[in-house]
């Protein structure tokens, strides 16, 4: 979608559920709080939204969002099942949908399709860089929910995503009227760093003369070496798309990713874990030829 399509939308009044509720509300109170961040001179505060950033992007997002509900690349342990349905909660204050819509645009669409059909929601490759990096958000999807079956059987996540925008219009109005420097600095700023994160994978890490590659594959993902460092893995983006069900996305000793380590502490004994169904590692990714041995050391 281009800027003259966003603006026909506006004027239309054909604006979706999620830009009304979600994107125009969410950007509005992040300019209020540069406004307040620079008139109060409150620098010191976004030392916790860096930490509130850690809690409801990595550990809420790119951790329950992504590699748990997604991907189903691991099982939380029974006794952290709780810190896995808060953690939910704290992923639904970012803005990037209900659990099981996110896993519906990761799993049933972008993956299998990735830069290969229109089915892929938010590629440079099909589409504009401004559509990956943002536009597809003005987008209305049409969700197939026949490839999560194994998400809308559950009925946490199935109360998650019928009360998803009551739920994050409510808790905002809540959160901002007990706290607004609360709202601000710990929910509002970790959300929109959080949200351009993913939008900088969707577009830069989806054209290769942004990186480099390990895998040959039939996407145009690539690795960022210090995206990936700053994002705690998640950069490493073609490491990932040739093997999505794997829970970190360190292949070559320098890149670091600490889910190598966390996830372990986290996650139920082997023998329990799950498979999302129908999806497997890419078949078409093969190594790129190299002199680092350590890459075949999946994990």
């Amino acid at each position: 979608m281009n800027l003259s399509c966003l603006l026909n939308q506006i004027l239309m009044n054909k604006l979706s559920r999620h830009v009304r509720y979600v994107v125009i509300p969410q950007n509005i109170l992040f300019c209020l709080g540069l406004v307040y961040l620079v008139k109060f001179q409150l620098w010191s505060m976004l030392l916790w939204s860096y930490a509130a950033w850690v809690v409801l992007g990595v550990f809420g997002v790119s951790t329950v969002y992504h590699k748990v509900y997604a991907h189903r690349a691991f099982k939380m342990k029974r006794a952290l099942l709780p810190l896995q349905w808060l953690l939910t909660f704290g992923a639904m204050l970012t803005g990037q949908g209900s659990p099981i819509s996110y896993a519906v645009i990761h799993r049933v669409y972008h993956h299998p399709n990735s830069d290969l059909n229109g089915k892929d929601p938010h590629s440079p490759k099909l589409n504009s860089f401004w559509h990956a990096y943002y536009g597809w958000h003005f987008k209305t999807l049409n969700f197939n929910l026949r490839g999560v079956r194994d998400l809308t059987s559950d009925s946490f996540l199935t109360w998650c995503h019928r009360n998803y925008y009551p739920f994050f219009i409510i808790s905002h109005l809540v959160i901002g009227l007990l706290s607004f420097k609360f709202l601000i600095f710990c929910v509002v700023f970790p959300s929109v760093m959080h949200v351009h994160e993913m939008n900088i994978l969707n577009s830069f890490s989806h054209s290769r003369w942004f990186g480099y590659r390990n895998f040959h594959g039939t996407d145009e993902s690539v690795n960022h070496w210090l995206f990936g460092i700053l994002s705690w893995g998640t950069g490493f983006h073609n490491n990932h798309h040739a093997h999505p069900q794997r829970w970190h996305n360190q292949v070559r000793w320098f890149e670091f990713d600490p889910f190598r380590w966390i996830v372990p502490l986290l996650r139920q004994a082997e023998g329990e874990r799950g498979a999302a169904p129908g999806l497997t590692p890419a078949a078409a990714a093969t190594l790129l030829p190299s002199e680092f041995s350590s890459a075949n050391r999946l994990r």
